[in-house]
Protein backbone atom coordinates (compact mmCIF):
# COMPACT_ATOMS: atom_id res chain seq x y z
CA UNK A 1 0.00 0.00 0.00
CA UNK A 2 1.41 3.83 -0.81
CA UNK A 3 0.35 6.62 1.41
CA UNK A 4 0.17 10.25 1.46
CA UNK A 5 1.22 11.95 5.07
CA UNK A 6 -0.56 15.48 5.05
CA UNK A 7 0.78 17.34 8.22
CA UNK A 8 -1.36 20.23 8.22
CA UNK A 9 -3.05 23.23 10.56
CA UNK A 10 -6.07 20.48 10.77
CA UNK A 11 -3.74 18.15 12.31
CA UNK A 12 -1.62 14.85 10.29
CA UNK A 13 -3.64 12.72 7.95
CA UNK A 14 -3.11 9.75 6.37
CA UNK A 15 -3.97 8.98 2.96
CA UNK A 16 -3.06 5.17 1.39
CA UNK A 17 -3.97 4.20 -2.39
CA UNK A 18 -3.21 0.91 -4.39
CA UNK A 19 -1.36 1.80 -8.05
CA UNK A 20 -3.72 -0.83 -9.01
CA UNK A 21 -7.12 0.34 -8.02
CA UNK A 22 -7.83 3.18 -10.11
CA UNK A 23 -10.71 4.67 -7.05
CA UNK A 24 -7.94 4.65 -4.88
CA UNK A 25 -5.66 6.80 -6.94
CA UNK A 26 -8.13 9.24 -8.34
CA UNK A 27 -9.10 10.08 -4.69
CA UNK A 28 -5.30 10.19 -3.43
CA UNK A 29 -4.53 12.66 -6.63
CA UNK A 30 -7.92 14.92 -5.76
CA UNK A 31 -6.69 15.40 -2.31
CA UNK A 32 -3.02 15.71 -3.62
CA UNK A 33 -3.83 18.67 -5.74
CA UNK A 34 -6.07 19.92 -4.08
CA UNK A 35 -3.64 20.86 -0.92
CA UNK A 36 -0.11 21.08 -3.63
CA UNK A 37 -2.21 23.42 -6.55
CA UNK A 38 -3.19 25.90 -3.72
CA UNK A 39 0.23 26.22 -2.16
CA UNK A 40 -1.02 25.28 0.87
CA UNK A 41 1.85 22.50 1.91
CA UNK A 42 5.02 21.51 -0.05
CA UNK A 43 5.19 17.84 -1.25
CA UNK A 44 8.03 15.70 -0.38
CA UNK A 45 8.35 12.16 -2.29
CA UNK A 46 10.39 9.62 0.00
CA UNK A 47 11.53 5.95 0.13
CA UNK A 48 12.70 6.23 3.47
CA UNK A 49 10.59 8.71 5.63
CA UNK A 50 13.19 10.95 6.06
CA UNK A 51 14.77 12.69 3.04
CA UNK A 52 13.20 13.13 -0.50
CA UNK A 53 12.97 15.26 -3.34
CA UNK A 54 10.34 18.32 -3.66
CA UNK A 55 7.73 17.08 -6.12
CA UNK A 56 4.57 18.86 -8.22
CA UNK A 57 2.72 16.54 -9.11
CA UNK A 58 1.16 13.59 -8.01
CA UNK A 59 2.25 9.69 -9.15
CA UNK A 60 0.70 6.72 -7.94
CA UNK A 61 3.91 4.92 -8.14
CA UNK A 62 5.35 6.90 -5.52
CA UNK A 63 5.52 4.74 -2.12
CA UNK A 64 5.83 7.78 0.32
CA UNK A 65 4.28 11.16 -0.03
CA UNK A 66 4.63 14.20 2.69
CA UNK A 67 3.16 17.26 2.49
CA UNK A 68 3.78 19.78 5.09
CA UNK A 69 3.39 23.65 5.48
CA UNK A 70 6.37 25.13 4.54
CA UNK A 71 9.01 26.49 7.68
CA UNK A 72 10.51 30.05 6.98
CA UNK A 73 14.31 30.23 8.74
CA UNK A 74 15.19 33.06 10.86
Amino acid sequence: MHAMSIMGKEGDLRVEWDPEDKASVDKAKAIFDEHVKEKKLLAWETSDGMTGKKVSAFRPEAENIVLSVQLQGG
